[in-house]
């Protein structure tokens, strides 16, 4: 198999509706690494857009932060989920649920003193 140019293109959401593409084509010769040649044009194509649209890449921060939110609630979820799974009294669940910021307090607590009725 004889290679002589790789292309790559890449549609980009730059806002509503909206798709910008990005491509390059790239000739090759026989002492080209193929593999090497394809990352580059990927490099490529993804610094173009980054150049030509520096306002996308300022909400990355943004993005960053809902991620570490998302990561927490589901850390403080799982804590939760094998608390209450280990607990044989209604106290040591009230007294979690007291300490935690897991935000469905009530509909646990509903729960956890329906479960535990004497």
């Amino acid at each position: 198999m004889k290679l002589e140019k790789i292309i790559y293109q890449k549609a980009f959401v730059i806002g509503a509706y909206l798709q910008e593409k990005v491509g390059v084509e790239i000739s090759i010769d026989e002492q080209d690494d193929p593999d090497t040649v394809f990352k580059d044009a990927k490099a490529l194509v993804e610094k173009w857009h980054i150049e030509n649209n520096p306002h996308l890449s300022e909400s990355l921060p943004e993005i960053q932060l809902r991620e570490d939110k998302i990561s927490e609630v589901d850390e403080e979820l799982q804590k939760f989920m094998a608390a209450l799974a280990t607990f044989s009294t209604e106290e040591g669940a009230t007294h979690f649920l007291s300490q935690s910021t897991f935000k469905l307090y009530r509909p646990a607590r509903q729960f956890i003193e329906n479960k535990f009725k004497k």
